[in-house]
């Protein structure tokens, strides 16, 4: 027996709609697809298994701006649960990501999943993170 169908938002900066185009210069065509390729396939690979059994709407990341009330309200009467993919966000870039990020998530009241927890540093950056 299969689980009831979600309503779930899935927070990705990379559109899985969009097709690889062979005829841009390869950096363009990556910038189309999120410019990380491990990140955009796991993207892709997040959508296809959510989208399997659920009904999944595409936003960007949260972490850009902080939400409205009305947009925190909406995801909490709508949504069932709320699927993040932070990689590489383990970074001294990161800080004001994760500020922002834990501004809006926590307000919303559904489950927030966290899949794919990730940093790519060198020593100094995580001396410098830690500090």
């Amino acid at each position: 027996m299969l689980f009831p169908s979600k309503n779930i938002l899935l927070c990705i900066d990379a559109n899985p709609e969009q097709k690889f185009d062979l005829d841009l210069p390869k950096t363009e065509a990556l910038g189309l697809l999120g410019n990380n390729s491990g990140n955009a396939v796991f993207q892709h690979v997040m959508h296809y298994l959510l989208t399997e059994h659920n009904n999944v709407k595409i936003t960007s990341p949260f972490s850009k701006n902080l939400l409205s009330k009305q947009e925190i309200d909406k995801i909490n009467s709508y949504f069932d649960a709320v699927v993040i993919l932070p990689a590489n966000v383990l970074a001294t870039w990161g800080k004001s990501i994760l500020d922002v990020w834990s501004r809006n998530l926590s307000r919303i009241k559904k489950p927030i999943i966290c899949v794919g927890l990730g940093a790519q540093l060198g020593r100094e950056t995580i001396d410098d993170l830690c500090n």
